[in-house]
């Protein structure tokens, strides 16, 4: 992310697939949440699966982005 800041831009990152979050993957996502913060952009992070979803709020990274869990769709009846 280091220089793609510029003041202001938005950044999504989805999540749908993600098998495994590991103390590696959580570091990166903290220094990219600080490093958007300080460029005052915005960082979204969706598609979340529950069980990672579950993980991110434990750590705070819920806290200081928009954050949202893996929806299933409803099947028709």
């Amino acid at each position: 992310m280091q220089g793609a800041t510029r003041r202001g831009r938005r950044f999504a990152i989805n999540l749908h697939g993600c098998k495994v979050v590991n103390s590696v993957g959580i570091s990166i996502l903290i220094e990219t949440i600080d490093e958007v913060t300080e460029a005052e952009g915005q960082l979204v992070f969706c598609c979340i699966p529950k069980h990672h979803y579950h993980i991110f709020d434990i750590m705070g990274l819920t806290q200081d982005t928009r954050s949202t869990p893996l929806r299933r769709k409803r099947s028709k009846p």
